[in-house]
């Protein structure tokens, strides 16, 4: 058994990974202003809101793989949540959606070929990845 397939390995990311998507809701809540923070100000802006929500529920979508998949696939999977997490900003965008909507006044499509680029990288990484450490 190898140290990436081993149950600490598996638990500590996992557990990493619940905590960064904890983390990322708590600054949502934060930047909305409803919750106090003595070191961040609240109103944040519809940035910063639409940069935590996607980190956290991308965080929180990699606890189940990283739980149940084997290392070397484990990549794929994770890299495939990003491509999926990729794919869905490019659609909200596209349709004017929150937390995406407060950032299209003007620059529509400016955030719309950004998320597109974002899903071909992503796109080319998963592709990339199941051919070279398999799916």
């Amino acid at each position: 058994m190898s140290f990436f397939n081993s149950p600490w390995f598996r638990f500590g990311l996992a557990g990493i990974f619940w905590f960064v998507g904890y983390m990322s809701f708590r600054m949502v809540r934060i930047y909305r202003g409803e919750v106090r923070s003595t070191t961040v100000d609240a109103g944040g802006g519809p940035t910063l809101i639409a940069i935590s929500l996607r980190r956290g529920w991308v965080s929180y979508a990699s606890v189940l793989p990283v739980l149940i998949a084997k290392w070397p696939a484990l990549i794929t999977y994770l890299l495939a949540i990003r491509l999926v997490a990729a794919a869905v900003w490019y659609f909200r965008a596209r349709q004017g959606l929150p937390p995406l909507s407060g950032l299209l006044d003007g620059d529509g499509p400016t955030i719309s070929r950004q998320q597109a680029g974002s899903v071909i990288v992503w796109g080319v990484l998963v592709l990339g990845s199941a051919l070279w450490l398999g799916i």
